[in-house]
């Protein structure tokens, strides 16, 4: 028995134990005449390979570790999984795309110019992506250029449930994951790399879905075969993570560096609970809320953080229910929250930075919506609460300011302030 065959055994062994597929059937791309390394288009071959799989029941397709150049777009059908070799999310070993690269490296061509064009990786039921490195060779950070995304739910499905994104480096996508068709029971962990204009999307989703250690940065790309870095375009462009209808979703440790939005809800209405999320130094708006459904979006040990020149707040509610605990706010920002409508709480917080021109702003401004601000410390002498006249209620109490000069209530509505505390009492 060769060692070819050893380890291809191996695989199998491993991939049933951690990924419960023991009794799926395993093929190895290299049995079927893919080559890596070899610069040739294997799109059709990729493609002729999942539908054998898909025909016999399912199974796992090992791409062992090179690159693998595909001009077109990929159908992962349902009950697949493509399964490459995937060590670390970025490092230096990377750099110069050789024959020596490690890991299982995708390098993507087609739908360039076309952000609506087909998808790399299109996810059917029960299909998957593990261990892979998705790259695209003619994309320029000095002139960047449209793309489709690299993963999305296929157009040409009619049901999708199950579909799950794992161990994967999206090094320079324009759209990185694309999940807005209607689907159920998504799964996205261990994802990093530097999208240019939508890290991840989700929509359509009536039933949980899960994201988790998914982390947004352009050293990513920088760290990989890139001469420059596209700080100034992500900036302007980018939305780290973008949530429309989602019933449920469960967010844990997730991050986006110098984005222009770190944290879109759609209109269309997302509840779930978001835990270890951050955005830095966003261009925007780290955290921009324009509705949710009923049950609200549940924030908890949140940092968020606008950059130095970005004069618009580093939380907008324009409507919905939003519930922010333990959660820190700093940087050289304005404003840190901008409520127009909807309930809003702040629990157990820490304002550490705003008004970073001296122009007296508030570091929470509510014109409208209900407000509750509680056991929460604002850390910077000045005016900390802005209560606008079309408030319908606001409870602020149990907190420790600066300074007593703290507040200004605008509004007739039932506002109740107390129990608060003073550092330099006046």
């Amino acid at each position: 028995m060769n060692l070819r065959v050893i380890f291809s055994l191996l695989i199998v062994l491993c991939g049933g134990i951690l990924f419960g597929m023991a009794t799926n059937t395993f093929y190895n791309v290299l049995d079927f005449n893919v080559v890596p390394n070899d610069g040739k288009d294997d799109t059709k071959t990729i493609n002729d390979i999942i539908k054998r799989v898909y025909e016999d029941g399912g199974g796992i397709i090992y791409f062992p570790a090179g690159v693998y150049t595909v001009m077109g777009s990929i159908e992962v059908l349902p009950n697949v999984t493509i399964q490459g070799v995937w060590q670390t999310p970025h490092g230096q070993e990377y750099l110069g795309m050789t024959e020596d690269m490690k890991g299982t490296v995708f390098a993507a061509y087609g739908g360039r110019g076309d952000s609506y064009g087909e998808p790399l990786f299109n996810l059917h039921s029960s299909s998957s992506i593990r261990g892979i490195t998705i790259f695209y060779p003619e994309q320029d950070p000095l002139n960047i250029v449209p793309y489709p995304p690299s993963i999305a739910i296929s157009k040409k499905a009619l049901s999708v449930k199950n579909i799950s994104v794992e161990d994967v480096t999206l090094i320079n996508p324009y759209i990185g994951i694309d999940f807005s068709r209607p689907h159920e029971l998504h799964y996205i962990r261990n994802v990093f790399g530097c999208p240019l204009k939508i890290g991840v999307k989700v929509d359509g989703c009536t039933d949980i879905g899960r994201i988790e250690n998914v982390h947004f940065n352009p050293n990513f790309w920088t760290f990989f075969a890139s001469p420059g870095r596209p700080v100034g375009y992500i900036s302007e462009n980018l939305t780290g993570f973008i949530f429309g209808r989602s019933d449920w979703e469960y967010v844990l440790n997730t991050f986006v560096w110098g984005a222009k939005i770190g944290y879109e809800f759609e209109s269309s209405g997302c509840n779930g609970n978001f835990v270890g999320i951050g955005a830095d130094w966003c261009s925007q708006s780290a955290l921009l809320v324009r509705d949710t459904q009923a049950p609200g979006i549940l924030i908890v040990n949140g940092e968020f953080v606008n950059a130095s020149d970005c004069l618009g707040p580093t939380v907008e509610v324009k409507a919905g229910n939003v519930f922010i605990s333990n959660s820190s706010f700093w940087g050289p920002t304005q404003k840190i929250a901008s409520i127009n409508d909807g309930m809003v709480v702040f629990s157990a917080c820490n304002f550490l930075e705003w008004d970073a021109n001296s122009l007296g702003v508030p570091a929470v401004e509510a014109k409208g919506g209900s407000l509750i601000v509680q056991g929460s410390y604002f850390a910077k002498k000045g005016l900390a609460i802005y209560i606008g006249e079309k408030v319908k209620a606001a409870n602020i109490f149990g907190n420790i300011f600066y300074d007593s000069h703290f507040i200004i209530n605008k509004s007739g509505g039932d506002i109740q302030i107390g129990l608060n505390s003073f550092l330099n009492k006046e």
